[in-house]
């Protein structure tokens, strides 16, 4: 999927190769928001890994990344940050986002990408009598809220795929509310999922260590060739930067 353009030119005697930056087909973003994007972004990275699946992507190819989404507000400078500057008191949580995780659908195959990440998304939830809970309901508020973003919204031609996936389910045959959020303002809610335009709330990449980042309450840490192999490598092609996507705070020594 990733492409590495590698144009030599000559200068007086000397032959220079110049790398371009990477060159990706033609793609469609969507994000999820479910609680700590720590949680989620591993089963989707899966999935992207999966031969057998409708991605069948390589290490290079990956394109789960965390990040902020579900608001269009932002600090000064344009900054949406985990912590901000210590004179700045509007971290992403103050801003009205929630923490997402995107993933890019390649051209032509973009409803059976979305399919699988939505069955996941789904099935990652536990039921209860009254409804399906997040994985981690410690965590509440708008920063956690359950949200998905995707072109057009409810509006939108991938809406049909989300609603059709979520078919009555778990011991008690039920489903969740999917309800539109326009605002921004939607809330954090029992067994809802607030659909979101994604043309219109802009998704922030987060910071270089929260990418790849083990889920230690929930599953311990995960494996090598996850949190170290593949988050360097992701480094090392440009797509995670230091700082997220606009120079926010960021610490190495965080990443675990």
């Amino acid at each position: 999927m990733l492409k590495l353009l590698l144009l030599s030119f000559v200068i007086g005697a000397q032959t220079q190769d110049l790398f371009l930056a990477p060159v990706e087909r033609p793609s469609t973003n969507v994000w999820f928001g479910e609680g700590c994007f720590w949680e989620r972004q591993y089963p989707y990275t899966l999935l992207e890994l999966d031969q057998g699946g409708p991605f069948r992507r390589d290490n290079a190819s990956v394109t789960s990344v965390v990040g902020y989404a579900g608001s269009r507000r932002s600090i000064q400078s344009g900054q949406v940050c985990y912590k901000t500057a210590a004179n700045v008191s509007q971290d992403y949580g103050d801003l009205d986002y929630a923490e997402s995780v995107r993933v890019s659908l390649d051209h032509g195959r973009e409803e059976k990408q979305f399919q699988a990440l939505v069955e996941d998304f789904f099935k990652s939830f536990n039921a209860t009598r009254t409804g399906f809970q997040r994985p981690d309901p410690q965590d509440k508020g708008l920063p956690y809220r359950t949200t998905v973003g995707i072109p057009g919204g409810i509006s939108g031609s991938l809406y049909h795929v989300l609603e059709a996936a979520n078919v009555p389910r778990g011991p008690y045959n039920l489903t969740m509310n999917l309800v539109e959020d326009a605002k921004g303002k939607g809330g954090d809610k029992f067994n809802t999922v607030f659909v979101m335009d994604s043309n219109i709330f802009p998704f922030y990449k987060a910071e270089q260590y929260h990418q790849f980042h083990s889920d230690v309450v929930r599953h311990g840490f995960y494996p090598d060739w996850y949190r170290t192999d593949l988050w360097e490598l992701q480094i090392s092609l440009g797509k995670i930067p230091f700082g997220g996507s606009t120079g926010c705070p960021d610490d190495r020594l965080n990443h675990y």
